[in-house]
């Protein structure tokens, strides 16, 4: 953990927008009331907005923060790392632009850094607040058990005793842990990439947590829309399958493709069958069902991205 030195800015705020400008303000206006109280260096790092939205952008920022990065649409990992390298700060908080960071931790205000990654409370609607660290990573034993029970799985368990992994868009990390686990991986995305970093710096020793004193308010303003002219289904395939490769066994896939041939195939062609009979809708063709035993990653739910129904945001 590192101390911020005297006269320097405790904590860095990086933001990483796209085509959110909307939002830009009500981000900026919690950020600097929090300066009030705590040195802070602004960081916006823009990836890939339209022309338009850009210069917005641009309007509302300058003067207020301490930069402002412009890169193509490369994903929240590598624009975090853009930001991450245009600041100094001892520690590094990341953020999306509709995300309000309303208290922080004192050690953190008063410069004493960040105690590994550290993941903050979501002020909801009622005023309760619920952690953003979630209790599975895509580990064999956690697949097996979504493999067999499917939908009666809770894919995004929120937890506060010990997470596996914490929300990208209210991450906190002290410099030298975040350049030690080689920052967020760039071939990864869709929530992938907060979850290796967490990985990674387990891995290395290091403590995944949440604090009750790191509080934010998340309206979803700015939450990612689908796009027509993207696979996010296959994005998160190749997201999972980097890492499986990272972080599982050499046995996690064969056992996997074991368990489809025996219980998952079996069963949906069972049922695909009994709803024929019964005359009722089908809901998936045996073509498709078939094909899973050739494509075993359509099945492989992980972290259950990016349906929009189970966005952990």
């Amino acid at each position: 953990m590192t101390s911020a030195s005297a006269g320097a800015p405790a904590v860095a705020i990086v933001v990483v927008t796209h085509n959110s400008s909307h939002a830009i303000d009500g981000w900026l206006a919690a950020a600097e009331a929090l300066a009030a109280t705590c040195p802070l260096e602004l960081c916006v790092v823009d990836s890939g907005s339209d022309p338009d939205e850009l210069a917005h952008l641009r309007e509302h920022v300058e003067g207020r923060v301490a930069s402002l990065v412009a890169l193509p649409n490369v994903g929240f990992g590598r624009a975090c790392n853009a930001g991450a390298e245009a600041t100094s700060a001892a520690a590094i908080i990341f953020t999306n632009p509709d995300t309000r960071i309303v208290s922080l931790p004192a050690a953190v205000s008063r410069g004493e850094g960040v105690d590994g990654v550290m993941g903050g409370f979501s002020v909801e609607a009622d005023g309760s607040r619920v952690p953003l660290g979630f209790a599975h990573l895509p580990t064999l034993r956690w697949e097996i058990r979504n493999m067999l029970f499917g939908r009666h799985v809770e894919v995004f368990h929120r937890t506060a005793d010990a997470p596996a992994w914490v929300l990208g868009g209210a991450l906190a990390i002290d410099r030298g842990d975040f350049d030690r686990a080689g920052g967020f991986l760039r071939r990864l995305f869709l929530f992938f990439e907060d979850a290796d970093l967490c990985a990674v710096h387990a891995e290395l020793g290091g403590r995944v947590h949440v604090d009750p004193a790191f509080v934010v308010e998340h309206d979803g303003s700015a939450s990612s829309r689908p796009r027509r002219d993207v696979d996010l289904d296959g994005v998160a395939r190749e997201s999972g399958r980097i890492f499986v490769a990272r972080h599982g066994s050499r046995w996690h896939a064969a056992v996997l493709y074991l368990l489809l041939l025996v219980w998952y195939v079996p069963r949906r062609v069972a049922l695909e069958l009994l709803r024929r009979v019964r005359g009722r809708r089908s809901t998936d063709s045996l073509r498709v069902v078939v094909l899973c035993l050739l494509f075993p990653s359509i099945v492989k739910r992980r972290l259950g991205v990016p349906r929009a129904d189970r966005d952990p945001r």
